[in-house]
């Protein structure tokens, strides 16, 4: 059995791909359940996230049987649990990797006070899943051997990318949408350089709004750290939009954010702000021709789930039958 641990009442892209990877699985005959966390406690899944997971219909369980034949996935958020588990098979996905830090800085700040010990996440029986080429950068410059790491990346919604086939008439408006909660001390500089520019933040929409938002935007600019292969400048490509983006995190290489590098900024350059503004007005300016530079990254997020169902299969029929706890 593999279980699969997800943060309890927690609706975000990391516990929905959590949710995938066990639909995907069982899918494929490989039985699997969801198993809900909150701190070291197991417990139902929340009400503002069962509605939400709906679609998937996934078992899930209360118990997580500890022995040999049985395989643990723990996100990198929770390495805690690690330590709960002796004698199943242990598989860290690395969903983030500057989140696994955020977290970490969090749990030792109150490990005196509660006891609660972060497990060993490079201990040799480790398997790692990695969702994106930064992680497993990352996991060999912490001396971990390659056959112990497995690429798993994620994929969009189908009904997200279904609807953005249907829209593709919708006339593009001179619109810079952004991600308020990355990057914005240098995102409101590029603001206060150009108010004649609409700038629109993503923020208090319903999924609708925001998928509505981005078919009828030119560009998405997405600054500051990139912890992972982010979901939302894929689901700005595959809406028609023209990304931009800073070279931070999983943005610096070509795999997790596979666009053309004159669209990519370090923003700690000197002139970058400036540098930014052309880039911006150029791609507003000239999106009809410019558009099908962006062709190969959405050709990439269209086939993303049979990429994903692919590894999901590999890996854990490997796990299954390879050695190791």
């Amino acid at each position: 059995m593999i279980y699969v641990m997800a943060p309890y009442a927690t609706v975000s892209g990391g516990p929905e791909l959590l949710q995938q990877l066990c639909y995907v699985l069982n899918k494929n005959n490989i039985d699997s359940k969801i198993c809900y966390y909150s701190s070291w406690t197991i417990r139902e899944q929340g009400e503002n996230s069962k509605k939400r997971y709906a679609i998937y219909n996934n078992p899930s369980a209360m118990k997580v049987v500890d022995a040999p034949d049985n395989i643990v996935v723990i996100p990198e958020t929770a390495t805690y649990l690690l330590k709960k588990f002796h004698k199943a098979k242990k598989v860290l996905w690395w969903l983030s990797v500057d989140f696994f830090y955020r977290k970490k800085r969090w749990q030792d700040n109150i490990t005196t006070a509660f006891g609660l010990l972060d497990g060993n996440v490079f201990d040799k029986n480790l398997y790692h899943l990695c969702q994106c080429k930064y992680a497993q950068d990352f996991l060999i410059l912490k001396g971990i051997n390659k056959d112990r790491t497995f690429f798993l990346s994620d994929y969009l919604n189908d009904e997200f990318i279904q609807n953005a086939k249907l829209e593709t008439q919708i006339v593009k408006e001179n619109i810079v949408i952004y991600n308020p909660k990355k990057g914005f001390e240098y995102t409101e500089q590029l603001i206060n350089s150009a108010p004649d520019i609409k700038w629109v933040p993503i923020q208090g929409m319903t999924p609708n709004q925001v998928r509505e938002l981005m078919q009828k935007s030119k560009l998405y600019i997405d600054f500051g750290n990139h912890p992972g292969k982010d979901r939302m400048p894929r689901e700005a490509a595959i809406s028609g939009c023209c990304i931009v983006t800073g070279r931070r995190g999983a943005a610096a290489n070509e795999v997790d954010v596979p666009i053309p590098a004159k669209y990519k900024i370090d923003e700690k350059s000197d002139g970058s702000v400036s540098k930014s503004i052309e880039l911006i007005r150029y791609v507003l300016e000239n999106y009809e021709e410019i558009k099908s530079d962006f062709d190969g990254y959405r050709q990439i997020i269209r086939g993303e789930e049979k990429q994903f169902e692919k590894d999901a299969v590999n890996s854990f029929n490997h796990f299954i039958h390879g050695a190791g706890k």
